[in-house]
């Protein structure tokens, strides 16, 4: 199982799960990286571990200004 949410700043969320959890270290997978998704972009993600070992996935969302869907 694998959850993604899409954040204005994985940054963001990295620092402030750094300052709730009780041990980052054994929650948080690895610090942001940058990810080439191919026809998707680079995008920022952060990934963790819930307490059942279920992998949660923050990716930064991406601003455009071309209005076709």
């Amino acid at each position: 199982v694998n959850l993604c949410w899409e954040v204005n700043s994985v940054d963001v969320v990295y620092a402030k799960l750094r300052r709730l959890l009780k041990n980052p270290g054994k929650t948080i997978v690895a610090p942001p990286e940058m990810w080439d998704l191919g026809d998707y972009g680079v995008r920022k993600v952060l990934n963790i571990l819930d307490p059942d070992g279920v992998m949660l996935q923050f990716m930064e969302r991406i601003y455009t200004t071309d209005p076709t869907p």
